[in-house]
């Protein structure tokens, strides 16, 4: 190996290596300078030191670098669960503005009288004749008795759901 010589060389000071790229961190900087020693010196044990230095420091900065990336997308991870969170919650205030109160309007007496759940055909009006037939009426009498059974298992259920006041 030639000898360097130490005219020829240039040192560059702490500004001068943070303005060259390699960054301002102090173990980054410490570094370059002692490869700058070593350099000129023509020392290998030294140049080997200030090498595992700086790979050191490179691989701390690229583990920083890492963990302030998980944390900045832990962050905005979370950003979008709580806005996520917020964007439900004010659904489900604004439903619960739009449904009635239980407690609303006036009391309801139970109805009484057979009550019906069982499933029942919508009705068809037929065409009544003048003067209506005793068949007609009896059929519309009919269907009035299995809408009023329907109507007040409604009520009941409403009543105790406390959806109408009781």
């Amino acid at each position: 190996m030639a000898a360097v010589d130490e005219q020829s060389f240039t040192f560059l000071n702490r500004r001068e290596i943070a303005a060259s790229g390699l960054g301002t961190d102090p173990k980054t900087i410490a570094s370059y300078e002692a490869l700058q020693e070593a350099a000129l010196r023509l020392n290998p044990q030294a140049a080997a030191q200030a090498q595992e230095s700086a790979d050191n420091a490179a691989a701390d900065a690229a583990a920083a670098e890492a963990a302030a990336t998980a944390a900045q997308t832990a962050a905005t991870d979370a950003g979008t669960a709580a806005a996520t969170a917020q964007a439900r919650a004010d659904d489900a205030y604004d439903l619960a503005l739009t449904k009635a109160n239980k407690s609303t309007g006036a009391s309801w007496a139970a109805p009484t009288g057979t009550v019906s759940r069982v499933t029942f055909a919508t009705y068809t009006a037929p065409a009544i004749s003048n003067p209506p037939t005793q068949a007609e009426v009896q059929a519309l009498a009919n269907h009035v008795q299995v809408l009023s059974q329907a109507l007040a298992a409604v009520i009941t259920d409403l009543r105790a759901t406390e959806a109408l006041k009781p």
